[in-house]
């Protein structure tokens, strides 16, 4: 079962409401880290106003019950500051985050990233960005939309949602603990959950002011607490890879890409209900291999192979070298002693 069948029409109306109807919904991040956001959750009675925003009666009912009492509570809040990406970064970043936003799903509906986001093309906006790949830095269109499906990764995870499909990077990221990231690749990899809670599930997610922001809305579980564990941490050194290349000059070195090292960690997740165990699952067993460091060099000089010289060098001599065209200067210096006396 796939994304809750909801027009973009309705979808639109229930921005404009929700922009009306609540306070500002995120606070703002001092660190590159996510960090909890303040929203403020209100479940204003709009269900007649929906009525009229949707022809389909399923649209109606989806929208209307999710800001009714079944997606009136905060599940999950977070921000990540972008401002040390660039500007195509971010765009893509804003893009993808648009099409997630808004995104409701009934009770064991499945959410899949790539469906809801689709083909990152040029003519979609997208623009190119950094990704990873086997590895190592790139670029590609649509590059950095991964720093959405990971805090949106990190949000279905810490709210105990049941997760479907996940894949780490090639390399490390910056922006998420080890083991706690989501590649996206459009048919290889995608980020898939399943609304398990029961009830409407509501997914918002915006960048404003180079800031990442995400939140999930839903029905609460009365002392639930959800913990995430990493266990078997081991980091991964990096290597120094030298490269040549003609455009540097001599004597110097230029670092085309910086390192960072790489970790082996298994995610573990455990839940309770009013102190009491209820699960502890394995969500993730990585192996990243590190970010080595490139270093740009000037291209080596070629060893030149050995020249057999016709003399003794030690004892010059004993002979002379060939000069081209000159036979006689081949000739024994005694031989051309001997021509000279008799002559």
């Amino acid at each position: 079962m796939g994304r809750a069948v909801v027009n973009r029409r309705s979808l639109k109306y229930l921005a404009i409401t929700l922009a009306v109807a609540t306070p500002p919904m995120f606070g703002v991040a001092t660190s590159p880290r996510v960090s909890e956001a303040g929203i403020v959750p209100t479940a204003p009675a709009i269900s007649s106003q929906l009525t009229s925003a949707s022809a389909n009666p399923d649209d109606r009912n989806t929208l209307a019950q999710a800001f009714q009492k079944q997606a009136s509570e905060l599940l999950w809040s977070g921000t990540l500051l972008l401002d040390r990406q660039s500007a195509d970064t971010i765009e893509n970043v804003r893009l993808s985050a648009e099409a997630v936003d808004l995104t409701a799903l009934r009770a064991n509906e499945i959410f899949s990233f790539n469906e809801i986001v689709g083909i990152r093309t040029e003519g979609k906006g997208y623009r190119p960005g950094l990704m990873y790949s086997n590895g190592e830095v790139v670029m590609g269109v649509g590059g950095g939309i991964c720093i959405a499906s990971t805090i949106l990764y990190k949000a279905v995870l810490e709210s105990g949602l049941k997760i479907l499909d996940r894949h780490p990077h090639s390399g490390p990221v910056s922006y998420a603990d080890p083991g706690r990231d989501a590649a996206i690749s459009f048919g290889w990899a995608d980020l898939r959950f399943k609304n398990n809670t029961g009830a409407v599930l509501l997914v918002r997610c915006v960048v404003r002011d180079n800031e990442l922001m995400v939140a999930l809305y839903g029905r609460k579980q009365p002392g639930r607490a959800v913990e995430i564990v990493s266990e078997n941490y081991e980091m991964i050194p990096f290597a120094v890879v030298e490269r040549e290349d003609v455009t540097i000059p001599e004597g110097e070195n230029k670092v085309q890409q910086e390192a960072r090292p790489g970790f082996s960690v298994t995610t573990v997740r455990v839940i309770r209900e009013n102190g009491k165990l209820v699960s502890r699952e394995v969500m993730g067993q990585d192996t990243v291999l590190p970010r080595n460091k490139i270093v740009l060099i000037p291209p080596k000089r070629p060893n030149l192979p050995g020249i057999e010289l016709p003399f003794d060098m030690a004892n010059p001599q004993s002979g002379t070298l060939p000069l081209p065209g000159d036979s006689a200067s081949a000739l024994p210096s005694s031989d051309l002693t001997e021509r000279t006396a008799s002559q």
